[in-house]
């Protein structure tokens, strides 16, 4: 069965390997964000996550913001 992906205007057929680099590379170039990812490769979230789960790349996890963590942690912003 040839499977057809098409990410930044460019095709992948038959090469889901190829198709997993792109996105795995994208996912870590926007620190796991699925939004920013998916508008990068040009595609809806729900069609990213979809080709996630098809091509068995974990989903990102959602970590606590900087300003959250940096909020709850003095000595993370201290000057000393």
């Amino acid at each position: 069965m040839a499977y057809h992906f098409q990410f930044l205007g460019a095709q992948v057929r038959g090469e889901p390997a190829k198709a997993r680099k792109i996105i795995e590379g994208v996912l870590a170039k926007n620190d796991g964000n699925a939004t920013a990812t998916a508008k990068e490769l040009g595609v809806s979230r729900p069609a990213l996550y979809r080709w996630m789960e098809f091509l068995a790349i974990p989903t990102p996890q959602r970590t606590r913001s900087r300003a959250l963590a940096a909020a709850e942690d003095p000595k993370a912003t201290d000057d000393e």
